[in-house]
């Protein structure tokens, strides 16, 4: 974390790092002060913290309509909604989806535009909402 913090401050800097040591190699470049590095290597631990935080919101998901166990809004999660919408564009009339937190949703072709209208404004939320 200590090299990215450096990189994040001083991005044309030239260091070395060994454990928690920083040999400053830039002439032209001031060295950060360890008030700078510390404030930012505790910015990007919070960034982190955040970053697994929606992540496991993600896994763990939400209800849709009536069912009740969550639907998960993995990466793996969209993917897969995308496959099923080709599918029914090719002229599949029903499938079930699963999803990565184990939700098996049955699925009709009616009742798909529906579901991922309500899937990519929920899915859309993580990234809106906490942007970093």
């Amino acid at each position: 974390m200590l090299f990215k913090a450096l990189k994040i401050l001083r991005p044309n800097g030239k260091f070395v790092v060994r454990g928690d040591k920083i040999e400053w190699l830039s002439k032209d470049i001031e060295k950060p002060t360890d008030r700078e590095i510390a404030d930012t290597i505790k910015k990007l631990k919070m960034q982190a913290l955040k970053l697994k935080e929606i992540e496991m919101q993600k896994r763990e998901g939400k209800p849709y309509k009536d069912i009740w166990k969550p639907i998960s809004f993995t990466k793996d999660d969209a993917i897969g909604v995308l496959q099923v919408k080709a599918a029914f564009e090719l002229g599949l009339t029903e499938t079930i989806i699963e999803f990565s937190n184990g939700t098996k949703l049955p699925m009709k072709v009616e009742e798909f535009e529906d579901f991922a209208k309500w899937f990519v404004r929920e899915r859309n939320k993580f990234f809106i909402d906490n942007a970093i």
